[in-house]
């Protein structure tokens, strides 16, 4: 069982994203590295099959901590023939972390994270709130990001995004039994590739297994869209009916609340 976190009454605000980016030394042997552990997200883990005594991870994750209280690693002996056995774990107090940053006026900070029960894990952490990060404003581009569904849609003749249906597809194709699907966060230097080759040309872009090992990064980059585009996918003007409906309660009518909902749902513009 993993170390849990330590409890605290203070949390991490809704505005915060975590990035994290190269945990330079592991003073490790043979390790995987395991996960970010709050609430519900995770990341993807790194493993090296190399014998040294100081392991460079050099990877790079974006992570939203809204009520987060920790960070936790947890590095496991790998072992494909069996269940990997968790031998080093740290945690970070992101609550006093975040605190500290604010107090100092600084954002980013490397740490030397002492492990149990013993080694040392050097990162980067940097805070930075969610509108530094996404943009929710029509993008004056050629790309995908940032574009209104509508104009897309007219841009592509078609309905759905060729973005939204080449990485759904993907995913059926090979993600539907991968523990944490569309939960688990990608490394951002995995996504940015995929990212990149889909603003340039989604109907050419490859996301195929043998481009895109990773498929968290193909559900990252489909995440960004829907976060970057102007307007949200359940507009502003019908997100509050649909919160309304979803407490309705139609006395002698139990699926009166669902019809409710779908009639809303009917409201949606067509590219929605």
């Amino acid at each position: 069982h993993p170390p849990p976190v330590a409890a605290t009454a203070a949390r991490t605000t809704k505005e915060d994203v975590l990035n994290l980016k190269g945990a330079q030394k592991f003073r490790v042997k043979d390790w995987e590295l395991a996960r970010f552990s709050s609430k519900v997200n995770k990341f993807r883990p790194a493993h090296s099959d190399r014998s040294t005594d100081c392991f460079e991870w050099d990877e790079q994750f974006d992570i939203f901590c809204s009520g987060a209280r920790g960070l936790g690693f947890l590095l496991y002996q790998w072992d494909p023939r069996s269940k990997h056995r968790l031998c080093f774990y740290g945690n970070v107090n992101l609550v006093s972390l975040l605190s500290s940053f604010r107090q100092r006026y600084i954002k980013s900070e490397k740490i030397a994270l002492s492990l149990e029960p013993k080694g040392q894990l050097y990162f980067e952490v940097t805070f930075a709130e969610v509108h530094e990060v996404f943009c929710r404003e029509p993008a004056q581009r050629s790309g995908v990001f940032g574009v209104p569904l509508d104009l897309l849609a007219r841009r592509e003749k078609s309905s759905i995004p060729m973005l939204v249906r080449k990485c759904i597809d993907e995913v059926e194709r090979r993600g539907l039994e991968v523990a944490g699907i569309y939960r688990l966060c990608g490394s951002s230097r995995n996504k940015q590739p995929v990212r990149d080759a889909l603003d340039r040309s989604a109907a050419e872009a490859d996301v195929s297994a043998e481009k895109v090992p990773d498929i968290h990064a193909v559900t990252g980059v489909l995440k960004d869209f829907l976060c970057e585009l102007p307007e949200p996918l359940f507009t502003n003007a019908l997100y509050r009916m649909m919160l309304d409906a979803l407490q309705v309660r139609l006395p002698g009518d139990p699926k009166g609340g669902a019809k409710l909902m779908l009639s809303i749902l009917d409201c949606l513009p067509p590219a929605n």
